[in-house]
């Protein structure tokens, strides 16, 4: 399984609380949900609820480098809907319209 997380908290509201959105990429043959349901088990234990991710999306493949490095800035604005910028380095553009 892959995961890429990051904070989808609020800077512009002074909040301080984090609020975690996580994306996974099961591996094949592995039913996403119970992928997802086994995720937010393993992190809430080892984190705790409060740390735990809000949101986990399961996605085909997540945008990486051609050095195989996730880009999370782009993971980040696509949950938020937002241009992400630089994507010079993006390997295959084909996975940010899955």
């Amino acid at each position: 399984m892959r995961v890429a997380a990051h904070d989808t908290g609020n800077p512009d509201a002074g909040s301080r609380a984090r609020r975690w959105c996580a994306f996974v990429v099961p591996h094949e043959g592995v039913d996403g949900e119970s992928a997802v349901e086994g995720l937010r088990e393993a992190l809430t234990a080892a984190l705790g609820r409060a740390m735990a991710p809000r949101a986990v999306h399961v996605v085909a493949a997540l945008p990486e480098t051609r050095n195989g490095k996730v880009l999370r800035r782009v993971a980040h604005a696509s949950s938020l809907r937002t241009a992400p910028g630089d994507l010079s380095s993006l390997e295959d553009a084909a996975v940010l319209a899955r």
